[in-house]
């Protein structure tokens, strides 16, 4: 049988780096335009990830709204009635451009930018969110915002790991295309904690299963390690030692081990 120690380092490779964006900073209010720029009446809109949404910039940034880290931006609402998987993708026309996902009292998820596409695969609970599309420059440019299923195959060809919530509940599956090293294959989710918070899996798994967590970031600690028997329902659970991103992984571990074979089917829940 395979050990941890191996698969916390082909959780870690290269091919499945979460280079987490998550933090905890407080999104701007928004109502006005950068230091220097006229006062603007920002008009929130209503964001729908089965509709997706246009915009546009002019060449003077001083007539937008204060975005996320105070770059010019459009401000949107997003009201999810139920767990929801998407792949919030942001291309641009034009122009950089920023995108920002926010919950509903302004804690920041993550803050992207890039002159191409930039998106994130957002695995999210019911709830509300705010989105902010800024620019990087003041160079007039449109841009499309669209919302696609988001899945964690297809490695590395798309982003290889999911950003997520307490309160989610998570349905995914082990497959040959997903990220890993020799015959494990990996799916990597990670999730905001606080500092002395429990975070409680249920899961189960239609068969042998790994599951481990991790601190997110280069001086990582594995928290969680465990094999899972086949449809065994469980509770694994971790502690988080300081506030920050934590990764929790479900793998494939490879031929031999458990009798397990792809795909695996699993479901779990974060409390």
């Amino acid at each position: 049988m395979r050990t941890a120690a191996v698969l916390v380092l082909l959780a870690l490779s290269p091919g499945c780096s979460t280079s987490s964006p998550t933090s905890t900073t407080t999104a701007p209010s928004g109502g006005s335009s950068p230091s220097g720029g006229n006062t603007v009446t920002c008009s929130t809109k209503t964001y729908s990830p089965s509709l997706g949404a246009t915009g546009s910039f002019g060449p003077d940034d001083s007539k937008d709204c204060r975005g996320p880290a105070d770059v010019p931006g459009d401000q949107y609402t997003m009201t999810l009635t139920g767990q929801t998987d998407i792949d919030l993708t942001l291309t641009p026309s034009g122009l950089s451009a920023v995108l920002a996902v926010y919950t509903e009292n302004n804690t920041r998820l993550f803050q992207l930018a890039g002159a191409g596409v930039v998106h994130q695969k957002l695995f999210l609970p019911a709830g509300g969110y705010k989105i902010a599309i800024g620019r990087t420059n003041s160079v007039a440019g449109t841009y499309t915002l669209t919302s696609p299923p988001a899945t964690l195959d297809s490695c590395p060809a798309q982003l290889s790991w999911g950003l997520t919530l307490v309160g989610a509940t998570i349905t995914g599956t082990v497959t040959d295309s997903d990220c890993g090293g020799g015959s494990v294959r990996t799916d990597v989710y990670v999730v905001p904690l606080a500092a002395g918070q429990t975070l409680n899996l249920p899961f189960t798994a239609d068969k042998f299963t790994y599951v481990e967590a991790s601190a997110d970031g280069p001086d990582s600690k594995l928290l969680l390690s465990n094999y899972i028997p086949k449809s065994t329902p469980t509770t694994q659970s971790f502690t988080a030692p300081a506030a920050g991103s934590y990764r929790v992984a479900v793998a494939y571990p490879g031929p031999g081990s458990g009798g397990s074979s792809l795909p695996i089917n699993y479901t779990f829940s974060l409390k």
